[in-house]
C-alpha cells in the first residue's frame, strides 16, 4: 500500500455560512420570510436573547426581516430597489472585511452601527440603507439638494450618494466609507475624502467610531436629509400606500411558525 493511500482523508469543515446555508435553508435561494424564520433559529442556537440588547424578541424579530429584507441583497435585483430572495452569496457579500465582518460577529455589527447609530432623534442607519439598489433607481429617490441614502459599494463597503446642485447640473455625489480596523485605536469607519485643488485633488484620511459621525462631517460642506428606505408614502410596489400598515403587516408575519 502506498503512502498516499495510507494517509487519513479529512473531510474540509464548511465555512459558518455553509454551515448556516445547509442546515436552515438549502435551495439555491430563498424568500425573505423563509431567511428571516432561518436567522431566528439560528439567533436560538447561538443564545442571542441571552444578551441584554437583543433579549425582546419583538427586537430579534425585527432584526431578522430588515436583514434578510435589506443586508441579504442579491445582485441580480439590484435595479428593481427591493429585495424579494436572499442567496448564499448574497450573505458572503455583506460579510466582506472592509463591509460588515465576518459572520460570527455580523449581528452584533448591524445592531451597534446600523440600529443602535442614529442620524435624527427618529432615525436610524438602517432606515436610509438601500441595500445593493442600483444608482439609477436610487437618483429617482433622491429628489431634492442635500437628500441622501446609503448603500452597499460595489467593490468593498458602503457609500453615500447624496443629490447635490452643482454649476455643472444636478448630480449624485458619492462618498465610501468602509469598516477598517486600525492595530492603534481598533474597528474605524474610515473614509477617503477627495479635495478639490488646481491639477487635480488632494486625499484627507478621516477613521470615525460611528457611521453617523462620517454623516456629520459631510453635512459641514452640505445640509444633508436623510430618504428612508421605506418612505411615508410609498410601499415596495411603488403605489402611495401608508408605510404604517405595511410596516404592521410585515411585523404580523410570524417567524416562529
Amino acid at each position: 500500500m502506498s503512502k498516499a493511500s495510507e494517509q487519513k482523508v479529512t473531510k474540509k469543515k464548511p465555512s459558518p455560512i455553509q454551515a448556516f446555508w445547509s442546515k436552515h435553508v438549502v435551495e439555491d435561494k430563498v424568500d425573505n420570510v423563509k431567511c428571516a424564520k432561518a436567522l431566528k433559529k439560528h439567533f436560538d442556537e447561538i443564545k442571542l436573547e441571552e444578551k441584554e440588547e437583543f433579549k425582546e424578541n419583538e427586537y430579534r424579530d425585527a432584526l431578522a426581516k430588515r436583514i434578510a429584507r435589506q443586508v441579504f441583497w442579491p445582485k441580480d435585483t439590484e435595479k428593481t430597489g427591493k429585495s424579494p430572495h436572499v442567496t448564499k452569496a448574497s450573505i458572503l457579500f455583506a460579510c466582506k472585511t472592509k463591509t460588515f465582518g465576518p459572520w460570527s460577529t455580523l449581528i452584533e455589527t448591524i445592531h451597534q452601527y446600523f440600529f443602535e447609530d442614529t442620524t435624527t432623534p427618529a432615525t436610524n442607519i438602517m432606515d436610509s440603507f438601500f441595500g445593493r439598489a442600483h444608482l439609477e433607481y436610487i437618483d429617482k429617490k433622491l429628489i431634492n439638494h442635500g437628500d441622501y441614502c446609503l448603500r452597499y459599494h460595489d467593490e468593498a463597503g458602503f457609500e453615500l450618494c447624496m443629490k447635490k446642485n452643482a454649476k455643472d447640473g444636478v448630480k449624485i455625489v458619492q462618498e465610501q466609507i468602509v469598516r477598517k480596523k486600525f492595530k492603534a485605536s481598533g474597528l474605524k469607519w474610515y473614509w477617503e475624502e477627495k479635495i478639490a485643488k488646481v491639477g487635480g485633488c488632494s486625499i484627507k484620511k478621516h477613521n470615525f467610531d460611528k457611521i453617523s459621525d462620517f454623516i456629520k462631517e459631510v453635512q459641514k460642506q452640505i445640509k444633508t436629509k436623510p430618504v428612508m428606505f421605506l418612505s411615508p408614502y410609498t410601499g415596495e410596489d411603488e403605489t402611495k400606500v401608508n408605510t404604517k400598515d405595511f410596516e404592521n403587516a410585515l411585523n404580523q408575519i410570524d417567524l416562529e411558525k
